[in-house]
C-alpha cells in the first residue's frame, strides 16, 4: 500500500543524499564548471523521478481527499522549510506532482493551502509550475461544495 510516510521517506533519503554530496565534494569542485560540482549530483534527478513516481502510484490508488490532502500539503510545504539549503530547488520543482492530486482534495483544504502558498510564495516568486499549481489549487477551492 502507498502511504504518506514512504513519501516522507524519499524526501528524508534525497536530504541525506544531497547532504553527503556537499560533504564529499573539494573545496574546488564546482568552481569553473570543474570537478564533481553536488548540484549536479545524479540524487537531484533521482529525488525527481522518484516523487513523481511515488504521486502517481498513489493517484492509482484512489486516495481519500484527507490522504491527497496531506500529500500535497507535505510536496509544497517541503520546499519552504529548506529555503537555505541545497535541496530547496529541487523541492520547489517537485512540487509539480501534487498537481495530480489536487483535484482529489475537499474545496476547504484547498482553501487554506491557497491561503498559505499565497504568503508563502508571492506571485512575484513563482515559477510556471508554482504558477499551474496556485490556479488549480484555487480553482479546486471554488468547487462545489
Amino acid at each position: 500500500m502507498i502511504v504518506l510516510e514512504q513519501l516522507k521517506a524519499r524526501y528524508a533519503r534525497y536530504e541525506q543524499e544531497a547532504r553527503k554530496a556537499v560533504l564529499n565534494a573539494k573545496p574546488t569542485d564546482g568552481l569553473f564548471g570543474m570537478g564533481a560540482d553536488p548540484r549536479k549530483h545524479p540524487c537531484h534527478d533521482q529525488f525527481y523521478q522518484d516523487v513523481a513516481e511515488w504521486a502517481d502510484t498513489f493517484e492509482k490508488t484512489a486516495p481519500s481527499a484527507q490522504a491527497a490532502a496531506d500529500a500535497v500539503e507535505w510536496i509544497i510545504r517541503a520546499a519552504d522549510s529548506h529555503r537555505d539549503e541545497e535541496t530547496y530547488w529541487y523541492m520547489y520543482a517537485a512540487q509539480v506532482h501534487a498537481r495530480l492530486l489536487i483535484p482529489l482534495m475537499a474545496p476547504d483544504r484547498c482553501a487554506s493551502l491557497v491561503r498559505w502558498y499565497d504568503s508563502a510564495y508571492p506571485p512575484i516568486d513563482r515559477m510556471p509550475v508554482q504558477k499551474e499549481l496556485f490556479r488549480l489549487l484555487r480553482k479546486c477551492s471554488k468547487a462545489k461544495k
